[in-house]
């Protein structure tokens, strides 16, 4: 090897060290998103084995809202929502179904998904709570999250636009989301053709998304009594952080 040659190889060598001393190329763990943090992370997912994701546990009991915590609880003495909860592999979100919009499989695919549903007659109130997990390293689970999070709020927002008839009244109060941009919870009353009637909570927590509705198509609707929004989407996400630790 010449000496010219040798010299161009040492100053490769020695760029790609100066490279490295960055941080770009520090190891780092991701830590999950905390509760309602905005937006996530955009650095790099690590690799994630197939095996890897597998291991990953289901919904767990833990993550489903108290029966003490839910809306008219004490006129309908909502059962344990993990007594009743099943698996899924398909199906809509109440607000998707509601709206008459059909379903992304795409954004459910490969997770843990799972709902907890309890049928009254038509003049009484029904309960449906669905969540959604996303397994793997945790930038990849905030970015899946996110865009099923996102697809739901624009079902709501949309659904005056897509079903004539329909009214969306938001009532997540204004000043619930200030310190945190975009907000990660939304609830809203959502009016159908037909007298039906649904109050909706979401809540985009640390890679899992929770759907809780309550809905009636009394002609008119039952009386309705429940918590604060705030209280409501509190309690969803308290037991989601205790499921999957949220920071």
């Amino acid at each position: 090897m010449t000496v010219k040659r040798l010299r161009a190889r040492v100053a490769l060598l020695a760029a790609g060290l100066i490279l490295c001393a960055a941080p770009a190329c520090a190891k780092t763990e991701q830590e999950p998103a905390q509760v309602g943090s905005g937006t996530p992370s955009t650095s790099p997912p690590p690799s994630t084995s197939a095996s890897a994701q597998a291991s990953e546990p289901g919904v767990p009991a833990v993550a489903w809202v108290g029966a003490d915590a839910l809306p008219l609880n004490d006129s309908e003495q909502w059962p344990d929502l993990a007594d009743v909860a099943q698996p899924l592999t398909e199906g809509a979100f109440e607000v998707q179904t509601l709206c008459d919009v059909v379903p992304d499989p795409a954004l459910t695919e490969g997770t843990q998904r799972a709902q907890a549903r309890i049928d009254r007659a038509a003049d009484a109130w029904s309960l449906q709570q669905q969540i959604v997990r996303y397994p793997g390293n945790p930038w990849r689970r905030d970015q899946l999250s996110w865009s099923l999070f996102n697809a739901l709020v624009d079902t709501v927002m949309n659904c005056e636009a897509h079903l004539s008839g329909a009214h969306v009244r938001v009532t997540t109060a204004e000043t619930h989301c200030e310190q945190f941009r975009p907000c990660s919870q939304l609830a809203a009353t959502i009016d159908v053709p037909g007298n039906h009637v649904a109050h909706v909570y979401l809540s985009n927590v640390s890679g899992s998304v929770t759907e809780l509705s309550l809905s009636s198509s009394g002609r008119p609707p039952p009386a309705w009594s429940a918590p604060s929004d705030a209280d409501v989407i509190a309690a969803m996400t308290q037991q989601l952080c205790k499921a999957w630790r949220c920071g």
